[in-house]
């Protein structure tokens, strides 16, 4: 609801596409227990709605559809198979490029409003994993 009631109904619509993609990566994680080990498929459910919640905490002010089209693309990401790391050493790599291009926007994020961190933080993991996504796909390493 903060950043989407002036979108009326489609804003509800958005924020409804965020619950269901977090109740079915939900489900895909208990179904899948056994059988992924060393990454994330998908973005952990804590994570996006910390993306979230740290934006709301931050102090920037983006316009409604920045927020909607955050909201939607977190939701999205929550259910895909992008491999985000567990951070126990194993699995899926992060590739060095991704990491530079993410954490030179989060760098950025902390320059513009240095109390923000929290959502920096949150925003770079996110986008690291979507960059390493791609240029894993880009270089056929998934």
């Amino acid at each position: 609801q903060y950043g989407m009631t002036d979108l009326g109904l489609l804003g509800k619509l958005i924020a409804s596409i965020f619950t269901i993609c977090g109740a079915m990566r939900l489900a895909r994680f208990n179904v899948n227990v056994g059988e992924i080990k060393g990454y994330f498929q998908g973005m952990p459910i804590p994570a996006g709605a910390c993306v979230l919640a740290t934006y709301v905490l931050s102090g920037y002010s983006f316009s409604t559809y920045f927020v909607a089209i955050l909201t939607f693309v977190i939701g999205c990401i929550m259910y895909s198979n992008v491999k985000f790391p567990d951070f126990k050493g194993k699995g899926n790599p992060m590739f060095l490029p991704p990491v530079i291009v993410a954490a030179a926007v989060g760098i950025y994020l902390l320059y513009v409003n240095l109390s923000a961190w929290p959502f920096a933080a949150m925003f770079t993991y996110s986008l690291a994993g979507i960059i390493n996504c791609v240029y894993a796909k880009m270089l056929n390493k998934q």
